[in-house]
């Protein structure tokens, strides 16, 4: 959608095209053309009655992950759009959604065209098995996946929330009846993710906190609770949780974690019981889920038990979760406390 001109609009007082480069508009762009291809289908009769109404499949969609001339491109803003495509697939009946590319064609710093940074991964030619690196719109991808695989989007409780202006998503209906909520403040200002809303759950869903998961929580793993009356939004959505039932993927449970003292001050262990060999990242994030430092990354551990010594010195007081992470993307972690 950035180069379908809908971020732009041509403006006679400037003698020169308006922008709208941001998420929202890109997922503007995308709905659009949806509703011009249906007007088209309704106009030959494919409309349900006449004909049977076509499905919807969006192919090769995605923003880059830097500028190109005019055109939008940033990491955060192509991780928002993809989001927040996924999100409108449901809502709109989108029975498939396919991104532009699987892996980066170039490097950042080598690609002369966006078509080159429209992938889910950075490059994967010529590199050794097992060593791709995933981009963080893949993260915010697969975050996605975990969250909303095997649920229906649901219009009626998402009419309850009565969304404000400011404020899209949606809610999403497990099986067992439990709520996943998708939500985010409305990104409106040209070549900026920044946004900011706050949302009060409806005082009927009788919620009192919710645990939240940020775009990255297939990398990062963090879960923090909130309080149902004073959801604070930004540009990037967030998902929601009236359940305690959403836990992470059985496969993250194989490997087994202790982090021990805890709280600590000097030197903490992390003891790793590893059912298999594995090249693997051990990470530190603060509360927020900004990265703070890699402890080491592709190292290669073998089957069984490690005890690992990591150094508090460098790192402030606070709390920090050390995620264990291998290259299969089997990750797990522990909150501590450093004093």
């Amino acid at each position: 959608p950035h180069i379908d001109n809908s971020t732009r609009v041509w403006d006679d007082n400037i003698g020169g095209f308006k922008h709208f480069r941001y998420s929202d508009r890109c997922l503007d762009g995308l709905l659009k053309r949806q509703a011009d291809l249906r007007e088209v289908l309704e106009d030959r009769g494919y409309d349900g009655a006449t004909f049977p109404k076509k499905e919807w499949i969006v192919t090769e969609s995605n923003i880059p992950s830097k500028a190109f001339g005019e055109y939008l491109g940033s990491p955060e803003a192509q991780r928002n759009y993809i989001i927040k495509a996924l999100v409108a697939s449901q809502q709109n009946d989108i029975r498939q959604f396919h991104v532009y590319q699987l892996s980066d064609i170039e490097p950042a710093k080598r690609a002369n065209s966006e078509f080159q940074l429209m992938g889910l991964y950075a490059s994967i030619d010529s590199i050794p098995l097992y060593t791709q690196k995933i981009n963080p719109v893949g993260v915010a991808y697969k975050t996605t996946s975990m969250f909303l695989k095997g649920k229906r989007y649901d219009a009626a409780q998402t009419a309850k929330l009565n969304l404000p202006s400011n404020v899209r998503g949606g809610a999403f209906r497990a099986e067992n009846g439990s709520f996943t909520y998708v939500l985010w403040a409305v990104t409106s200002k040209d070549n900026s993710e920044k946004a900011n809303a706050t949302f009060s759950f409806p005082s009927d869903f009788s919620l009192a906190s919710l645990r939240k998961r940020d775009w990255n929580f297939a990398d990062a793993g963090i879960t923090t609770l909130v309080d149902a009356s004073q959801v604070e939004l930004t540009g990037t959505p967030v998902f929601l949780f009236d359940s305690q039932a959403e836990d992470p993927a059985e496969d993250a449970k194989r490997i087994e974690v202790d982090c021990t003292p805890n709280p600590f001050s000097s030197e903490l262990t992390l003891d790793l019981n590893l059912p298999d060999p594995m090249l693997s990242t051990l990470r530190v994030y603060d509360m927020t889920g900004r990265q703070v430092t890699d402890l080491f990354t592709g190292e290669k551990l073998t089957e069984g038990e490690h005890s690992l010594k990591v150094s508090g010195d460098n790192l402030p007081a606070g709390t920090y979760y050390f995620q264990f992470r291998t290259a299969g993307g089997r990750q797990v972690g522990c909150q501590v406390v450093k004093k």
